[in-house]
């Protein structure tokens, strides 16, 4: 292994992301990650510090993405979507295996950051709507939960939703409502609905 990785530990190292993590992004980039990423409470230069041997059961994709939700702060746009776009351009096919909760919250990790910069970035909108897809598309593969006595919601149904009512496109926003409601997700779904459809026969 070259010197170089050696001295990488940390989640880039528990994720095999040495190579990206040197010839991807800047030293100033590097920087300010490991002082933005803190989880938990974590110290900083908890992504390259300390021993952490590969972990295949942990999904990287998931793990990029929660990165970029951690370095969405003023200032540092470029680097959230340059760490966005890592795990947006590494998503592959759908995968029905126990990685796929962690997909789940990927793509809504994603869709936050993206959805986050839509006026500052072109392509940021068309981005946020494509993870609001794939997590709409991982839901297929997951029943949903329940805390305490309430099932949880789904924030890319409901933020695609929200998408296409900005949009003007009343009867899709309808059809995402309808779709979640179907699989189970919590949300206010019926009065959602009835507000979008007084929209579309206004708009028609």
């Amino acid at each position: 292994m070259a010197l170089w990785k050696k001295k990488i530990g940390g989640e880039i190292r528990r994720h095999g992301l040495e190579d990206w993590w040197l010839s991807v992004l800047t030293e100033n980039e590097r920087e300010a990650a490991n002082q933005l990423y803190t989880p938990m409470g974590a110290p900083r230069g908890t992504l390259t510090e300390g021993s952490a041997e590969r972990q295949p059961e942990l999904d990287t994709v998931c793990f990029v993405a929660n990165l970029a939700v951690w370095l969405s702060k003023p200032g540092h746009m470029d680097l959230a979507l340059k760490v966005a776009d890592h795990a947006r351009n590494n998503w592959g096919e759908p995968d029905p295996s126990p990685k796929a909760w962690q997909r789940h919250f990927a793509a809504s990790h994603l869709c936050k950051v993206y959805y986050r910069w839509r006026d500052e970035v072109p392509s940021a909108l068309p981005n946020a709507i494509w993870a609001c897809e794939r997590g709409i598309e991982v839901s297929s593969m997951l029943a949903p939960v329940i805390e305490g006595d309430i099932v949880v919601g789904h924030h890319c149904f409901r933020q695609l939703a929200i998408i296409r009512e900005k949009q003007g496109d009343f009867n899709a926003a309808i059809s995402v409502c309808h779709l979640a409601k179907q699989r189970g997700w919590n949300d206010d779904w019926d009065k959602r609905i009835a507000k979008l459809e007084k929209k579309a026969a206004r708009s028609a």
